[in-house]
């Protein structure tokens, strides 16, 4: 049922944002390549959202399921990747306002 699915991908979602913060330790994600398909991916989840009748088949909630918990890896990975580079890359006196930045726009992603 639909309220399984939800869960389901909440769960996996959950797992795989964890996942996606630790990656950066082990490799870095093209910053467009990540982005892009970041993108793609948030585009698929509100087409099936506005109920379009292409998401009505036995797959399509598998496949969801899957691409939201993937975007959520992607999120993550680009986030603490942009906060890594903040921390290392910025000037002293940019940080804060680079870092203030970044969670700005991560929680506008979140909002939408």
């Amino acid at each position: 049922s639909g309220s399984n699915n939800l869960a389901i991908a909440y769960e996996a979602g959950a797992v795989l944002l964890v996942l996606g913060d630790l990656s950066t330790t082990v490799f870095q994600m093209r910053f467009y390549q990540g982005l892009t398909t970041f993108s793609a991916f948030c585009i698929t989840i509100y087409l099936a959202s506005a109920n379009l009748s292409g998401f009505h088949t036995p797959a399509a909630a598998p496949l969801l399921i899957i691409i939201f918990a993937v975007e959520r890896f992607i999120e993550a990975h680009l986030v603490t990747s942009a906060y890594r580079a903040i921390a290392t890359d910025f000037a002293i006196e940019h940080r804060q306002a680079a870092s203030r930045a970044v969670g700005i726009s991560d929680q506008m992603s979140t909002t939408l």
